[in-house]
């Protein structure tokens, strides 16, 4: 028996997607996605996208190589509600002219909180990580707004980034996030992920987990479709199946070595 209101949830469901990037180009940058709802719609969000033009006065040219912009979030809860908090966040983010101090990451998500907040209480919260790569700097500046480390790694190592971050969106309306940096060089590969991948659990009930995650991170191969890949592979092994209890949302980018 067809549910009767799932054409309503899929026609929701196609909005969404198409506010979602469609494999942009950006050069020196090799990236790879995996995005799956646990319903037909889902609370998670992500984009990606080259900035190169809209870089300050002075930018050069950085040999072949575009300034980019990432941001994944997740609104508390799922299904159609929580799709609607993701719908609403991204036309939020398309009246954004970039002029919000301290501008950046931060600027962006203090503008997107303030606006974020309706007439009436609402009931759902989202935590968001954005991040702007500068290779003239050999730069990540970065903002976290309530959610859990982002992943780098460097050769054999990996780093976690964002585990001092701010508060999740929706929670104080007057609140201004900050800007924080990191260094970042060709070879480094960035994992970014939705809780749905790090609290899947397995038949014991015991989570998939970010250490999980470090660890496949180390020994998985250099592409960014293959980093993906390697930990999906895992995290379906680990749940039992494609489609977990919560909506799941994996971003490798790996910056292009010249070489590449």
């Amino acid at each position: 028996m067809i549910h009767p209101h799932s054409r309503e949830f899929e026609s929701l469901a196609d909005v969404q997607r198409l506010l979602l990037p469609d494999a942009p180009e950006i050069r020196g940058l090799d990236h790879a996605v995996h995005y799956q709802p646990a319903f037909i719609a889902a609370g998670d969000y992500y984009d990606l996208m080259p900035l190169s033009r809209f870089m300050p006065e002075g930018w050069a040219d950085q040999h072949g190589v575009d300034a980019w912009g990432v941001m994944i979030a997740d609104v508390s809860g799922h299904g159609p509600a929580a799709a609607m908090e993701a719908v609403q966040f991204d036309a939020i983010l398309r009246t954004y002219r970039g002029d919000e101090p301290p501008q950046g990451p931060a600027g962006a998500l203090t503008y997107a909180n303030r606006h974020f907040f309706s007439r009436r209480p609402r009931r759902h919260f989202m935590t968001v990580f954005a991040a702007l790569h500068r290779p003239d700097l050999a730069q990540l500046q970065w903002c976290s707004a309530g959610h859990h480390a982002a992943l780098l790694r460097r050769g054999n190592d990996v780093f976690r980034v964002g585990e001092e971050g701010d508060i999740p969106l929706g929670i104080d309306r007057d609140y201004r996030f900050c800007n924080r940096e990191q260094a970042i060089k060709p070879g480094d590969a960035l994992v970014l992920c939705t809780d749905g991948v790090l609290e899947a659990r397995d038949s014991s009930g015991t989570p998939f987990g970010l250490h999980r995650v470090e660890a496949l991170l180390r020994q998985a191969p250099d592409p960014a479709s293959a980093i993906r890949d390697t930990l999906v592979n895992a995290l379906h092994a680990h749940q039992g199946g494609a489609v977990g209890e919560d909506d799941q949302t994996l971003l490798v980018l790996r910056c292009l070595p010249a070489a590449d």
